[in-house]
Parts: structure tokens; sequence; C-alpha cells
């Protein structure tokens, strides 16, 4: 985005993170756009080729043939990095900061540090012919970011009442209230006046007004690299048995059975902001404290109550299928 004015970093902000403040009206190191013409809610994003790639891998194979089949084994070592993962984003723009593009080359979408495929066709009795194919690879990297800012278990604001109640918005407001410079809201919390809350609980902590949530800090001054995080690792056994039946000369039906996913590995995959949010800066924008994820389903799989959280992507059941070829 070449509309925006260059960041600051704002008086008081121990997380030292650089603020365009461009996004919301009444925030502290508020500016405007330098491009009069189009308005402080447009913006003027341009594409370049200046974005960078490398991709290194090592493989090993081994096989082994006798009569009763063959077996193929490979393991690759790679390493994958890149500036960028998205494909031809005309409108999309998945960097932190636009002038300071250093944390965006890192691992790719793609980057798959070991896999290893495994290969096999025996000529089993009976004229039965056993296919399996299988394929181990670790995690992917993933990308985290803070969507909104959320309160961490446990958590009671100052000024709430003894037995008093607050809205899970306005707890997270609160929240905000102690880790964020985000302007207050008058009046206190809606559901608990005497609470201080603030008006936002959003995610652009620079105020960039970009479509992309920043990242979390890890000290003050210091932001996560793209792709900091790796998913999960994901794993599969495929197998399929035929059998040919020779009629006369010229005729030969093959029945096959085809079992995907044969052991039903779920394959779940950390997907959505509900697990990817870490909740908070990283760094406490007014104490400088380095702080831990405050989303409670921080790259979980299951919630508090133990139930499978549906946001994830899981991989491909255990399928079969039957099949039936005629040759003539």
């Amino acid at each position: 985005d070449y509309d925006l004015p260059r960041p600051i970093i704002r008086t008081g902000d121990q997380s030292l993170r650089p603020f365009f403040g461009v996004a919301t009206a009444g925030f502290l190191g508020a500016q405007s756009r330098p491009i009069t013409a189009i308005g402080n809610a447009g913006y003027l994003q341009l594409r370049e080729s200046s974005a960078r790639s490398l991709f290194r891998a090592l493989t090993f194979r081994g096989q082994l043939r006798r009569k009763f089949g063959q077996f193929d084994a490979f393991y690759t070592l790679s390493k994958n990095l890149d500036s960028d993962s998205t494909e031809r984003g005309a409108s999309f723009a998945s960097y932190d900061n636009a002038y300071d593009l250093r944390n965006e080359y890192n691992y790719g979408a793609l980057d798959r540090r070991h896999i290893v495929a495994i290969s096999t066709v025996i000529h089993a009795p009976f004229g039965f012919e056993i296919g399996a194919n299988s394929r181990f690879a670790s995690a992917a990297p993933l990308e985290v970011s803070v969507s909104g800012i959320v309160a961490p278990p446990g958590f009671v604001p100052a000024g709430l009442p003894a037995g008093g109640t607050i809205s899970a918005s306005d707890l997270n407001a609160a929240y905000a209230a102690t880790v964020t410079l985000f302007p207050l809201r008058g009046g206190g919390c809606a559901s608990q006046p005497a609470v201080v809350c603030t008006s936002s609980t959003t995610g652009d902590l620079n105020q960039d007004a970009g479509n992309f949530d920043d990242r979390p800090y890890t000290a003050p001054g210091v932001s996560q690299l793209r792709n900091s995080y790796r998913n999960r690792p994901t794993k599969n056994v495929d197998l399929r048995i035929q059998r040919n039946f020779t009629f006369g000369e010229r005729v030969q039906i093959a029945p096959s059975v085809e079992f995907f996913n044969l052991f039903d590995f779920q394959n779940i995959q950390f997907a959505s902001t509900r697990v990817l949010n870490y909740g908070n800066p990283g760094v406490n924008e007014k104490t400088g404290a380095v702080l831990g994820a405050s989303n409670v389903d921080f790259l979980k799989l299951r919630d508090t109550k133990g139930n499978l959280i549906l946001n994830n992507s899981p991989g491909s059941p255990f399928q079969v299928q039957f099949g039936l070829r005629l040759k003539f």
C-alpha cells in the first residue's frame, strides 16, 4: 500500500510496534493517508517483483525388485523459503509492515522439512496383486496472528464487584485495557460500568487498515517472522487388492478393491481464527512484558470441554472403492 504514512512509535508504547494509525479515528497516534485525493478510507496498492524464494532438497531413494514384487522408498529433506505464498493476489496483501518486509521472508506455505514415501506391489498367491502406497510428511508452516484481543482463562478485571457479572465481549475489552493503548470506552463497560473497557478489541494493532491481522511480538520491537509456527504432521496409507480372471484368449475381468486412508488417520489441521488467534499483542503495550497466548483455544484440537473444535480441518476419512475392469 503506497498510500500509507511512515509508521511511528507511539509515546508510551512499550511494545515498540510501528504504528500507522489510519484505520480508526481516536487512536493514540492516529495519522492521515498522504494521498489526499483518495481520502483516508482508500488505499493505493501496487504489485512489484521484489519477493524472493529459495527451495533446496536432498532425496534418497531405495528400491528392491524380486520375483514376488517390487518395493520403493523415498526420503526427502527439504527447505522452502519465500517472501509470499499467495498466488497472484491482486487485491490481497499478506505483509505485516509495508515499510519493512524483512520479516516476510521465511518458510513458505508448501514447506515440508521431512517427507517419507513408500510404495510396493506384491504378486501374492492365487493370482492376487497387492499394491500399497504410504506418505508421511512433517508439519507445514502455520501463520499465527492477532485477529482480536481475547481475555485469558481466569482473568478478573479490576473494578468488578464481588459476585458481579460481565459479558464475554466486555471481558475481552477489559483485558484489552490492560495490554493495549486502545482508546477507552466512556462510562466503562456496557455490562459493568465499574470496569474499564476499551472501545475496540480489533486485531489491527498497527492500524494500517490492511487485510492481514498483525503478528504478535516476541520482545519489544521484535515481531514474529511469517509462518513462525507449525501445523500438525500428516500420514496416509492406501491399499489396493486385485485379481485377474481370464476367459479364453481374449477376455479378462479384473475385480479390485481399494482402501484409502486404510488406518483412518484423522490428519486434523489447525484452521480458522478460532485456533490461530494469539489473543494479545505478544508484548504488553503498557508495560513491555512478554505475554503468552491468551486465547484458550490457541493451537488446540479440543475445547475446554473435550470436544473437537469443528473450525479445524479434518483430513479425508477412511474410504473403500470397488472396481471392475473388463478387457477384451
